[in-house]
């Protein structure tokens, strides 16, 4: 056949190219040009072999790629070292030229411009602003904050599906849903310790750093009701963070990190002697992650033993929340306090913010300090939200007037 030929390195001395082109092209059209048999079993297996290593190859390329951790973010270091221009004209009172300030890049400039944004602005509350805050989210959640914050008997019925909002591709074989059970029911409160409330002034305490030497724990112990962000220890930092507490979400995850995923009995009266710290609502955010659903429930079946009242929020509360500013314009899932001011909103009349500075420095009597992620350790300085983001909605409630954006040191 030509096609044995042609393969062979004879390429038809009596055929034009052309010729033989149409020729080989027919043939192949028509199935009837055949490659010798030894020879399309040895490119058979060629092929085979060479799927085989492409599909490894991408298995594991695919398993680097999700095992692959989020690179934390390091201070970036023109920020510590170049912020200040004021250094080279020394501290005569005279001269103009100390007050400017060179930023060598956009983070320093934006610090800067934050800071004096915050301190030179004279907060007052508005009232109406914060009103018409409340009815947005009154109108576009279709949940009701003091009702539907937490799950009651009155808000889920039996065997409806709990679905999780936060969906992990790697367990894919776990459906993100949670079916109601009797034994579920029995476990919830029969309505929520916030049905009717309303508070006056709210402090909501959020972890970064910046609450490091704030002597803020008075005035924040000043508050009718107080917020407290992912089982923050609170005991050896009241000085700067105050000790009352009367809500504090506790993300299930710490768990695994804090308490062994309470897998013996060491680490299971760890977890309720901590516990103890609060005497407040202890709120778990269960349905977030389907993988953590379990631990979550078994967290809260030592709930007699502990003083506090141990509650689970409501998944579709807090989805409707997120919806309600992916609308406008933040699709990042929110952090844990900005989802708590949106709450407090529709539970307070004034709103006081403390440790919520997302930077790796802050600028205190115009010097520059690093900031460390949270006030009670020195873990490496990293964001898994729309810190910035967020942060620029909250200066702007702030001048606003619909809430109080604390930085720096407190003054009685």
């Amino acid at each position: 056949m030509f096609g044995e030929i042609w393969l062979n390195g004879d390429t038809g001395s009596n055929m034009s190219s052309s010729t033989a082109y149409r020729w080989l092209t027919q043939r192949l059209s028509a199935g009837v040009c055949r490659l010798p048999t030894t020879f399309r079993r040895r490119h058979h297996s060629r092929q085979l072999v060479l799927i085989f290593v492409i599909m490894i190859l991408l298995l594991h390329l695919l398993s680097t790629i999700s095992n692959t951790k989020r690179p934390r973010r390091s201070i970036p270091q023109s920020v510590t070292s170049h912020f200040l221009f004021e250094g080279m004209h020394g501290n005569e009172s005279k001269n103009f030229t100390k007050h400017i300030w060179l930023f060598n890049n956009s983070d320093a400039e934006r610090i800067y411009l934050y800071t004096n944004l915050l301190q030179k602005h004279q907060w007052k509350t508005s009232p109406q602003y914060l009103d018409n805050l409340r009815q947005e989210l009154n109108a576009e959640t279709n949940m009701s904050t003091d009702r539907d914050l937490i799950l009651t008997q009155t808000n889920v019925k039996l065997d409806q599906e709990l679905r999780c909002y936060v969906v992990n591709k790697r367990i894919f074989w776990k459906q993100p849903t949670f079916v109601v059970t009797e034994n579920f029911i029995s476990t919830l409160p029969k309505e929520s310790p916030f049905k009717g409330r309303r508070y006056q002034k709210c402090a909501i305490v959020g972890n970064s750093g910046s609450l490091q030497n704030s002597k803020c724990g008075s005035q924040i112990d000043s508050m009718d009701f107080i917020f407290r962000c992912n089982g923050a220890p609170i005991e050896a930092f009241t000085q700067d963070a105050g000790k009352r507490t009367d809500f504090v979400t506790f993300n299930p995850s710490i768990l695994f990190k804090n308490f062994g995923g309470l897998t013996n009995e060491s680490v299971i009266a760890s977890y309720i002697d901590f516990m103890d710290q609060y005497n407040s609502v202890i709120w778990y955010p269960c349905f977030g992650s389907r993988q953590l659903v379990e631990p979550c429930l078994k967290a809260m079946s030592y709930r007699d033993q502990i003083d506090s009242q141990l509650v689970i929020g409501h998944p579709s509360h807090y989805v409707s929340m997120w919806e309600f500013w992916k609308r406008r314009g933040l699709k990042k899932k929110p952090s844990t306090g900005f989802y708590l001011i949106n709450v407090a909103a529709t539970m307070c009349n004034e709103i006081h913010l403390y440790g919520f500075w997302p930077f790796p420095v802050e600028l205190r009597e115009r010097t520059v300090h690093q900031t460390a992620y949270h006030y009670f350790n020195d873990i490496p300085f990293t964001s898994h939200h729309n810190s910035d983001g967020e942060f620029r909605i909250l200066l702007q409630m702030h001048m606003l007037g619909t809430l109080n954006l604390h930085t720096g040191t407190c003054t009685q």
